[in-house]
């Protein structure tokens, strides 16, 4: 049997860990607005919750998640984006607000259009605008002209695979 040296290890270690990110197992804020703390989650300190463990049918975020995942081969192992959508109600201004949940990272398909014909059709309200996301807790942008307020950003990330890199060049 033939043993890792410490480079092949490292090497190995940084690789795997510059994926883990867009792995299934992304956590995104998951939250609608008669939820203390949705409209800003970071300033709320609003928990994220694993897109793995969303079940159920009780809101249009859960119905589309679960309507996405029932149209996967059965040999497919769903991957996740995070979501934000911005709501208006104007029969029920409780409604009206951020809605943050996960949905199926899918090719064949539009997610946000899927989440506005689901709001629509129960009576949830108008999308006005919906952004996907691809990191852990990225979907915290602001009523406030809808921008990003979240730390992690594509920058940290390049910037993170452009320091492994250099380690790794220098450790070899």
């Amino acid at each position: 049997m033939t043993s890792i040296n410490a480079k092949e290890f490292l090497i190995t270690t940084v690789l795997v860990s510059a994926f883990v990110g867009v792995s299934y197992g992304i956590d995104c804020y998951y939250c609608e607005p008669t939820d203390n703390g949705c409209d800003d989650p970071i300033e709320g300190n609003r928990p994220v919750i694993n897109c793995q463990s969303i079940t159920g049918h009780d809101n249009p975020m859960a119905r589309v998640l679960e309507e996405e995942r029932s149209r996967l081969n059965s040999s497919e192992y769903p991957t996740y984006q995070c979501a934000a959508l911005k709501v208006t109600n104007k029969d029920n201004k409780n409604m009206t607000g951020m809605y943050r949940t996960c949905v199926v990272n899918i090719t064949t398909g539009d997610q946000c259009n899927a989440l506005k014909a689901e709001f629509k059709d129960e009576g949830y309200g108008q999308v006005e605008s919906c952004k996907l996301c691809n990191e852990t807790s990225c979907n915290s942008w602001t009523m406030e002209g809808f921008k990003n307020s979240s730390p992690e950003s594509f920058t940290s990330v390049l910037l993170y695979t452009f320091l492994s890199c250099i380690f790794v060049a220098y450790v070899i």
